[in-house]
């Protein structure tokens, strides 16, 4: 699996790799995607799937069909959320931590479990 020690994880068993994950969703959605790590109320790894900007119906619809076709449950995000824009660090890269913080984010989709 690619990605950094804090990019991959075990979820129920199975090892989730969100670098892999994130490529994976870019071939369904045009614009920005990022992703951050939370805990289900299993007390299970997962993560939150940010999409920018925000997605259309269809546009959510398409991703979510990729994740059915494509994985089993278990890769599938906690929830999908937006925010209109993706906060930068001085590097240039997605500022990771201020998007589980922005109260601006809405939310598109959650998992039943």
């Amino acid at each position: 699996l690619l990605g950094r020690t804090d990019d991959i994880f075990k979820r129920y068993g199975e090892k989730i790799s969100l670098p892999a994950i994130l490529d994976f969703v870019l071939d369904s959605w045009s614009g920005q995607v990022t992703s951050y790590k939370e805990t289900d109320p299993n007390l299970e790894e997962g993560y939150v799937l940010v999409l920018s900007p925000s997605p259309t119906k269809a546009q959510l619809n398409q991703v979510l069909i990729s994740f059915r076709k494509n994985f089993s449950r278990t890769r599938w995000p906690l929830r999908i959320e937006s925010v209109c824009k993706f906060a930068y660090l001085s590097s240039g890269k997605i500022d990771e931590g201020e998007i589980k913080n922005l109260s601006q984010s809405s939310v598109h989709w959650r998992l039943r479990l």
